[in-house]
């Protein structure tokens, strides 16, 4: 309704186990139309012995019951929780955990959930990365860029907002609508683990 679709994804990296949960907001018509404000807002219900347990200087949320379970963290947000962000996760009253984003004209809300016990212990940090486009650099309601690192392991998301071109993040050329790859910061090499393409369904 009033002019926007919403696109939800889930993508589950069995071996990693780590979930991403992500809606696009996006405009049913032209490119050319005028770039509304949005206001985005998501609820998760919470399982019942499910207690949440947030980082104190970053915006990462730990899932615990006796101990802790997993970990999730909103990939739009800014990391630390001093200074300005567009997005913000918390619990609510009624047990809900909340995802909140503002935009405009596109918009991109992504969670990632890690349930490998063992990187819980181990130091994190993510990301939002420079997407280019023809020596430009793109705006967030064309295209947007993730990095999530815990301990030596990286991942590298990307989603297209505004139709498929040739883009560049963390030296990886892409046209797909989405992308997600493990990254080798040594060497600067990406191990692809999903890509897709908004016209295959088309060619098949």
């Amino acid at each position: 309704t009033g002019g926007l679709i919403v696109q939800r994804q889930i993508l589950v990296l069995r071996d990693d186990r780590c979930v991403l949960l992500a809606d696009a907001v996006l405009p049913t018509s032209g490119e050319d139309q005028p770039l509304t404000n949005l206001r985005y807002t998501s609820r998760l219900p919470l399982a019942a012995k499910v207690e949440t347990e947030p980082e104190q200087e970053t915006r990462e949320i730990y899932l615990r019951d006796k101990k802790r379970r997993g970990l999730v963290i909103p990939l739009s947000a800014s990391e630390w929780r001093v200074g300005p962000t567009d997005a913000a996760l918390k619990e609510t009253d009624d047990r809900h955990l909340l995802l909140t984003a503002s935009g405009k004209g596109r918009l991109y809300a992504p969670l990632w959930f890690d349930f490998h016990s063992r990187r819980l212990r181990r130091k994190r940090t993510w990301r939002q990365l420079t997407v280019a486009e023809n020596l430009r650099i793109n705006t967030p309601h064309e295209a947007v860029g993730y990095r999530v690192q815990t301990g030596s392991e990286h991942w590298a998301i990307y989603r297209s907002l505004a139709g498929e071109a040739c883009r560049s993040m963390l030296g990886k050329h892409i046209v797909a609508e989405f992308y997600c790859s493990h990254f080798e910061p040594s060497d600067g090499s990406h191990d692809d683990l999903v890509t897709v393409d908004d016209n295959e369904s088309e060619d098949a």
